[in-house]
């Protein structure tokens, strides 16, 4: 069918025209577009215009879920040979037309007036009529009586296309080449990898040194709390009942009643199935080739008469709102109190930790002196790091910060195996 458009047919010279000064109209006429669809397939959200049948971007041909919709501001108005092309009714406002007769129809048709074909099925359709071409579901044409086919028994339409050549024509990219160079890339990423990431041993000077140690300390504290429980060592303040939760206890019987969706009734209902008679013999028609002598019989029968006749019945359950009544338990919620408690008690509370630190290789951690209200919480925290240098690159490193940090004194050498940007082991230089 041929593409909507969003405007109705007005004379084309007032296209363009502007409201007159002083007029009381609201609305100027600008002119006629093509309306815009989305193919649905993609999804791109790309404005396709009506005139385009086919998606430009992924090939899927336009259907029927895909409506219509205003046209975009950059859409160029229609001129008057271009709504003679389209073929636009300017009488009966149309552009479509039947695609079983090739009728003309009018906007939005759902049925053909002239073969009462269903436009809204057209792509829905598996059986043709070989006499009027019209497309259905029935075995036999309404428009002319003759009995359908199906549609997959058609020989595809042959087309006229220009012979092709056993040598097609080359693309301008070897498929072959391509292949190499992807191969010849990936293996030149790999061995690049391999030699960034080799290990080799390099000799380097320690150029930094930093280390922290943090020892943890706790301080004896007397603080208040309330709690459900009383914990042993604590001096009490106060105590008194309070609400803690609710139990639900049953409250006696209370009928409820509710309307619901049930068989009511039922009755029998007379069945019916589908009949068919084979079409009685009416002719048959000889057709001869007057050359070779050679006769073909074609004999004709009437079309199948269907019809619906008894088959027995069936019982059918009938549906009604009932009410119903029941007696149910309720529950209501009943208060309980226990004991709160207030007290003080004395406890060993973290507090902010002692730390040192440096830039050369000797760790010295804090000392803690313990009192009556302080003490060492733990053991102290230690972390440390080391820069090296080979040539112009630095490269950091984290020793044990008790067996080999020591060691690390500023200028040293050492030989240290280095992988990629890290250095993963340093021994003593030979």
């Amino acid at each position: 069918m041929a593409k909507k458009t969003v405007r109705r047919f007005v004379d084309p010279s007032k296209v363009g025209t502007h409201r007159p000064t002083g007029s009381t109209e609201t609305r100027v006429y600008a002119g006629m577009k093509d309306a815009d669809w989305q193919c649905n397939s993609c999804n791109n959200g790309r404005e396709i215009p009506a005139t385009t049948k086919v998606c430009p971007d992924c090939g899927n041909p336009k259907d029927k879920s895909e409506g219509y919709h205003s046209p975009s501001t950059k859409r160029p108005f229609l001129t008057n040979q271009d709504m003679v092309e389209r073929g636009i009714d300017r009488e009966r406002q149309k552009d479509e037309i039947c695609p079983f007769c090739g009728s003309n129809l009018t906007s939005k048709s759902e049925v053909c007036p002239n073969c009462n074909g269903n436009i809204e099925n057209v792509y829905k359709t598996s059986r043709i009529c070989p006499n009027c071409k019209r497309e259905s579901n029935t075995r036999v044409c309404e428009s002319c009586g003759v009995e359908t086919v199906s549609k997959t028994n058609l020989s595809s339409p042959t087309t006229n296309r220009p012979a092709q050549t056993q040598k097609q024509k080359s693309s301008g990219l070897n498929p072959n080449l391509l292949y190499v160079g992807i191969g010849l890339i990936v293996v030149l990423f790999v061995v690049g990898l391999f030699m960034i990431f080799r290990p080799h041993d390099e000799i380097a000077t320690v150029s930094a040194n930093n280390w922290t140690c943090s020892a943890a300390r706790q301080e004896n504290q007397y603080n208040f709390y309330g709690d459900w429980t009383l914990p042993p060592g604590a001096d009490l303040v106060n105590s008194y009942e309070k609400f803690h939760h609710n139990n639900q206890v049953e409250d006696g019987y209370k009928e409820v009643c509710e309307d619901k969706w049930e068989v009511v009734d039922s009755h029998e209902e007379p069945k019916t199935k589908l009949v068919c008679t084979p079409g009685e013999y009416i002719e048959t028609i000889e057709t001869c080739d007057e050359e070779t002598n050679v006769c073909t019989y074609d004999d004709i029968y009437a079309p199948d008469t269907c019809e619906d006749v008894p088959d027995g019945s069936e019982t059918v359950n009938d549906y009604g709102w009932v009410n119903r009544c029941e007696d149910k338990m309720q529950y209501k919620d009943v208060p309980v109190n226990q004991v709160w408690y207030e007290y003080n008690i004395w406890e060993w509370v973290q507090i902010d930790p002692v730390s040192t630190s440096n830039t050369d290789n000797v760790i010295s951690c804090p000392v803690i002196t313990e009192t009556s209200t302080i003490r060492q919480s733990g053991n102290p925290i230690i972390t440390c790091a080391t820069s090296f240098v080979v040539g112009d690159k630095t490269y950091p490193y984290s020793p044990d910060c008790q067996l080999q940090f020591p060691y690390y004194n500023i200028g040293s050498s050492w030989l240290v195996t280095i992988s990629g940007p890290s250095i993963t082991n340093v021994q003593v230089v030979p």
